[in-house]
């Protein structure tokens, strides 16, 4: 699994996968190495194998590079890019578009991550939801988080997400990509929508303001942290 964000993750992404495959003298500074060995073993393998390139969204970031130069040249494997750009269709023999939830689809998490039956109310309310949170998947499961905690109704947490997203749209400087891009395209409204939600949850963290504040950084910090070496570990002690 690799990571094509940038150059330096996708390199990093190749250092993981040699250190999984017990590369002899294995040296994690040894990126240009590390990348060669998973290539080279990757073209003489005699099994099947899958390398997945993920988040192929800035091509720019390569520098004139070209995200096949990371693709290994033969063996009896398939690769798969996944990225928001259309162009990226040409790197292959075949692609998939992955559409929207649809309605049913995305009410089916709501309903779900709020543990709520299927009452004429609530379906009218929740299907609101849906639509207004573009039947975006992670935005859907965030609200529905913020719903199941609080125990609110359907129709208190859509006022409560409009008032929120036009906060963060009035209060994000104009330069800020999330308002830039939300104005001029459905991929951005879709960002807009996931952050708002996201928001709305962060400003309903509990305990005493100073309490909240040190909340807030934290997951701020958070962040900035590798996902896959964010581990239950780093808190245990606290």
């Amino acid at each position: 699994w690799i990571d094509a964000t940038s150059p330096e993750t996708a390199m990093l992404s190749f250092t993981k996968v040699a250190e999984a495959m017990s590369k002899p003298g294995f040296d994690a500074c040894d990126i240009e190495g590390n990348f060669r060995y998973v290539r080279q073993a990757l073209d003489k393998a005699s099994q099947k194998w899958l390398v997945v390139f993920d988040n192929f969204d800035e091509p720019e970031l390569f520098r004139g590079k070209q995200i096949k130069e990371y693709f290994p040249t033969a063996g009896p494997g398939s690769i798969l890019v996944t990225s928001r750009l259309e162009v990226v269709r040409s790197l292959g023999h075949n692609s998939l578009e992955v559409d929207q939830l649809l309605e049913a689809e995305a009410l089916e998490i709501l309903l779900r991550r709020t543990r709520r039956k299927r009452a004429e109310q609530d379906l009218t309310d929740a299907t609101n939801i849906v639509k207004r949170l573009g039947y975006h998947a992670l935005a859907i499961d965030q609200a529905g988080a913020y719903i199941l905690k609080r125990q609110m109704d359907f129709s208190i947490y859509l006022d409560h997400y409009n008032r929120q997203r036009e906060k963060v749209l009035n209060e994000a400087p104009e330069i800020w990509d999330y308002t830039k891009i939300s104005k001029d395209s459905a991929e951005g409204a879709k960002n807009c929508t996931v952050f708002a939600t996201l928001e709305l949850s962060l400003d309903s963290l509990s305990g005493e303001e100073q309490e909240r504040e040190d909340k807030k950084h934290t997951l701020t910090l958070m962040a900035f942290f590798d996902i896959n070496k964010l581990t239950d570990t780093i808190f245990a002690p606290y």
